[in-house]
């Protein structure tokens, strides 16, 4: 049975018309920066034991080129992240402790699309709930070893952002600790230009993360 040219012509443009184009890749950025606070909420009674709860403030970013993995184009990027989490000690030690960390993300990327000769840019905003788990370690007095990971939905932007990362702290001051850390961040946008031909994103960052953290 031989198919109608229309309908043959509509099965061939449907694709196209669908989402547009996804996008998907990896950067392996060799440097992201970092900041982090965390402070007790002054809930705690003189001479007690260290509360279990407490705040984290943070601010990330990661930015840098990636090549994608069905055209091999070059696109830029951009993420910045800022969280507000609070802190339960699940598990806690001498020498060791292990956290839940739930709260909210903003997150903001921007991503410059090759298109023909130009380039048109996404620029998108997120905000959502957060959570995740990190375990410290002190095995030295002035050193730490810890992991982290962390996942949140960005219900303005129809995303999510997760990341993992391993690494170890020095303590500087009493108060300022330094960290170096190995991680994997997670970009995913959905239809984040789908008028331009452009549909979902799937951003991955492998790289060193180099922070400070402020403890009170």
């Amino acid at each position: 049975m031989k198919i109608p040219r229309a309908l043959a012509l509509l099965l061939l443009l449907f694709p196209a018309c669908n989402l547009g184009t996804d996008i998907k890749g990896t950067d392996s950025t060799p440097i992201a920066l970092a900041m982090r606070m965390r402070a007790p909420l002054g809930l705690e009674e003189k001479g007690a034991a260290k509360e279990p709860l407490r705040i984290e403030l943070s601010a990330e970013t990661a930015l840098g080129d990636f090549r994608q993995k069905r055209s091999g184009v070059s696109t830029d990027y951009q993420l910045v992240q800022l969280g507000a989490d609070l802190r339960y000690s699940l598990s806690r030690g001498k020498d060791y402790s292990l956290d839940f960390l739930g709260g909210l993300i903003w997150n903001r990327a921007e991503v410059e699309f090759p298109s023909g000769g130009s380039r048109i840019k996404s620029d998108r905003i997120g905000l959502g709930p957060q959570v995740g788990l990190e375990l410290d370690y002190r095995f030295a007095p002035e050193f730490e070893a810890y992991g982290r990971a962390t996942y949140g939905v960005l219900l303005g932007d129809l995303g999510a952002s997760g990341q993992a990362e391993a690494g170890l702290r020095y303590k500087a001051l009493e108060q300022l600790h330094f960290f170096l850390a190995y991680r994997h961040w997670r970009y995913r946008n959905e239809d984040v230009l789908g008028d331009q031909g452009v549909g979902d994103l799937d951003l991955s960052s492998n790289g060193f993360l180099l922070g400070a953290e402020i403890r009170f």
